[in-house]
């Protein structure tokens, strides 16, 4: 047989086993659970591995040896196991509770208490193992979302069968967070700043690129391990804004602390720190940035803060248990990070497809 029709039948064969194989692990999925199918596989496969090169080796004197190696040079395998298992298990839980914590932050940052929930939930095949598996998991991350920032489901719908391209779609859980503004007697604080403000980070440092709007349009990545949301310490966020902007909004003599401020959401904040600038018509210098994540990380959910009294919003901060770092201060006509990006208004405003192309006008070093 020649070599071409040996590649021909090599793939044709492989395409037979392929499809069969996931006819078959769809039925074990359906009988004893997605996880459990995908461990028992594993473990399966491992054995029948070891038992092959016990036998083609006639020797099993690799895997004595093995047992007396320091215990620190069998953790590759298992560590490998464990990053295999946390991206297959950890992404539409720790998804569905970010998008709800950072609806509910969104609220929060108008000023508002979140007081109920709608969702529509869109998924592709439900009769497939891992399209059900997923939408079971967005349900739980939603679920323990809601019930940690105490806002309750009151309705919503779901979509499934959705394919595109003959290929189920990635999982989309959609939600709309209303909430409820006390008494307000001037304009709350919006996104931007005033010449001579700090601009202060809070919450959690930055968590990785998986997941944001840069690692799907400039690196066109959608695979990674989403940074976990603390839905304890964003639950204070959450309060900890709502009550500085309620503060300004609603006080008869407000302590003027906050001139602006804006959720670190869609675009990560090299997008927050733009609209900022494009809304208040004033650059910034910005430093301590760390590097593309730190610039366009979108998880977990954080605020932007500019305020005239940075060491009193600091303390505030510091009581209350958040992370908090002044990391600039507003002024002048760019918008200016260290290393990064050093931009003009006029080249924010005028940049073919608007904030996000702006920030690639630059070479990032």
């Amino acid at each position: 047989m020649s070599g071409g029709a040996l590649a021909t039948a090599l793939a044709i064969a492989s395409g037979l086993v392929g499809s069969v194989q996931v006819a078959v692990m769809s039925r074990l999925g359906e009988r004893i659970g997605v996880l459990e199918a995908l461990g028992f596989a594993t473990l399966l496969t491992a054995v029948l591995a070891l038992v092959a090169l016990v036998l083609v080796r006639r020797s099993a004197a690799g895997y004595v040896r093995a047992v007396h190696q320091p215990w620190w040079m069998l953790l590759g395998g298992v560590m490998g196991l464990l990053i295999i298992f946390t991206i297959t298990y950890a992404g539409p839980r720790i998804g569905t509770a970010a998008t709800v914590a950072e609806s509910a932050l969104n609220v929060s940052c108008a000023g508002a208490t979140p007081l109920a929930l709608v969702n529509c939930l869109n998924f592709g095949n439900p009769e497939h193992p891992e399209v059900m598996w997923q939408l079971s998991e967005a349900i739980d991350g939603m679920s323990q979302a809601c019930e940690a920032l105490a806002i309750p489901v009151i309705g919503g719908n779901v979509s499934l069968y959705d394919e595109s391209g003959g290929r189920d779609i990635d999982p989309t859980p959609v939600v709309a967070v209303v909430g409820l503004i006390g008494r307000i007697v001037r304009k709350p604080p919006v996104p931007g700043w005033r010449p001579g403000d700090s601009l202060i980070l809070l919450g959690p440092p930055a968590g990785g690129l998986a997941g944001s709007r840069w690692a799907r349009a400039v690196a066109g990545c959608t695979g990674g391990v989403l940074a976990p949301v603390d839905l304890v310490v964003h639950r204070e966020l959450c309060r900890f804004v709502r009550e500085l902007v309620a503060r300004e909004a609603g006080d008869d003599d407000p302590l003027r602390l906050v001139h602006g401020l804006h959720d670190i959401a869609d675009g990560g904040l090299g997008v927050a720190l733009a609209e900022c600038a494009r809304t208040a018509r004033t650059g910034a210098e910005v430093d301590g940035v760390a590097g593309h994540e730190g610039l366009f990380a979108e998880l977990p959910p954080r605020v932007l803060v500019a305020t005239p009294l940075p060491d009193e919003l600091m303390r505030l901060a510091t009581e209350a248990g958040l992370g908090a770092r002044v990391f600039g201060i507003a002024g002048g006509e760019r918008l200016v990070v260290r290393g990064l990006v050093d931009l003009g208004l006029d080249e924010l405003d005028s940049a073919s497809g608007g904030i996000a192309a702006a920030l690639e006008v630059r070479p990032l070093i």
